[in-house]
């Protein structure tokens, strides 16, 4: 009884270590870098610098198996869960296609509301837009995408690598879904404050936004979470955030830049991220029956 009791306890505390230098690292550095960061002229060193809070969950991770001499072992059980199995074939395809199946459906579905975010073809040839220069860019998103992997391992590996199996050691994994997706979403308010995401004319600036990416995140996070319990590794969730955040897509490429700024960004995410929400509570309420561990 009393090394289960210190079990839990050890849950409990690295669940709150984890948070704590996670959150104080993060936010840290976006109110002191990534606040200033328009300033800086350099587009390359913008980039990285933009790019380097996402490693702060990777860091909380291995600070805290650090501080409570946890094992750090790559692979296996209770590990950091870099491993690459044959459970991870059919995840992976998953993980590359479906951001391209509802990132391209929700803009589809943008048309459906805002006709006139289209191009015409004549101001296709003006703008030079061609099939196969589509083709090109979208063949250049994908190879930046899983670049893009190397740096989205940050989160994952604290988010799902970390804070997930502990929420679920703690409480029912649907409960653990919708506390680690609040969680995950108020990492990001900051940069929600900043006008990330959402930009910053719109009603209810931050506080909608704020409600919005929480929402997302929960809904991201369940899919995610699946991928990652389904594969035992974090890879093909990384990939597949990775992919996500390279904005994927094909219609995309024919959209007026003009016509896109006059509507309102809310609007417009609302619209879009239908899609990935209805994947998102989908898989919540399928895959993560109550009772189920797996």
């Amino acid at each position: 009884m009393k090394s289960e009791k210190c079990y839990k306890e050890n849950k409990y505390g690295g669940l709150v270590i984890f948070l704590l230098i996670c959150f104080g690292l993060t936010w840290t550095y976006d109110f002191l870098v990534i606040r200033n960061i328009s300033m800086i002229k350099d587009v390359k060193l913008s980039a990285v610098l933009s790019s380097v809070g996402m490693y702060f969950p990777l860091i909380a991770h291995l600070l805290t198996r650090k501080i409570l001499k946890e094992k750090n072992s790559p692979f296996g059980h209770k590990s950091m869960m870099l491993g690459i199995n044959r459970k991870c074939t059919k995840w992976l395809i998953f993980a590359i296609i479906m951001p391209f199946v509802y990132t391209e459906i929700g803009d589809w579905l943008l048309i459906a509301v805002y006709p006139n975010i289209l191009l015409s073809k004549n101001l296709c040839m003006s703008f030079g837009i061609t099939t196969v220069s589509v083709l090109l860019n979208l063949l250049k998103k994908i190879v930046m995408a899983l670049a893009f992997s190397l740096v989205a391992i940050g989160e994952e590996s604290g988010f799902r690598g970390y804070m997930m199996p502990r929420l679920m050691q703690i409480m029912s994994i649907r409960k653990a879904i919708i506390v680690g997706g609040v969680i995950w979403g108020v990492w990001h308010i900051p940069l929600i404050c900043m006008g990330y995401n959402f930009g910053t004319d719109y009603d209810g600036f931050p506080y909608v936004g704020m409600v919005m990416m929480i929402f997302n995140c929960m809904c991201a996070g369940c899919i995610l979470t699946m991928i990652t319990i389904k594969t035992e590794s974090i890879w093909p969730a990384t990939i597949m955030h990775a992919i996500n955040n390279s904005r994927p897509g094909l219609i995309y490429n024919y959209f007026n830049p003009y016509e896109m700024s006059k509507i309102n960004s809310i609007h417009m995410a609302l619209i879009s991220q239908i899609p990935i929400c209805i994947l998102g509570i989908t898989c919540f309420l399928l895959c993560f029956r109550r009772n189920s561990k797996k």
